[in-house]
């Protein structure tokens, strides 16, 4: 099977017909309590629910995103976009701010490297399509 399906099967992926406008059909995950996090929740069918604080849980958010847009690579472009935009979102207000506490959160592990593919990836479609625009 090639990797988006084996990543498809891994992750609770709404169907495009029931998913609304705007929306991602892979659930962005949330904190079990934003001010002072133990755990976060993501669209595993495996377990949903992992310990922010624990060595096993090391880099689990960027371990997800891998698994994510591994499964997005046979849907569509604006289905990938809208699930960056909303990954990114969250990641920039309720993650990155624990980032700069005292308090070490090992699920946290290299989040700014997501952060900064999907600003670099934005920024490659952006000259893009402005380089289309051009001509």
């Amino acid at each position: 099977l090639p990797r988006c399906h084996i990543a498809c099967k891994a992750i609770y992926v709404t169907s495009k017909e029931s998913c609304p406008q705007g929306q991602s059909r892979i659930a962005i995950p949330y904190l079990d309590y934003d001010l002072k996090p133990g755990a976060v929740a993501l669209p595993l069918k495996s377990r949903n629910l992992y310990s922010l604080k624990t060595a096993a849980s090391s880099h689990i958010i960027v371990r997800f995103y891998i698994l994510a847009r591994e499964c997005l690579v046979d849907m569509s472009g604006s289905e990938t976009e809208v699930f960056n935009n909303l990954f990114l979102r969250w990641l920039l207000s309720s993650v990155v701010p624990h980032l700069y506490e005292s308090t070490w959160y090992p699920g946290f592990g290299s989040v700014m490297r997501i952060v900064q593919t999907i600003n670099e990836t934005e920024i490659s479609v952006q000259r893009q399509v402005n380089n289309v625009n051009d001509t």
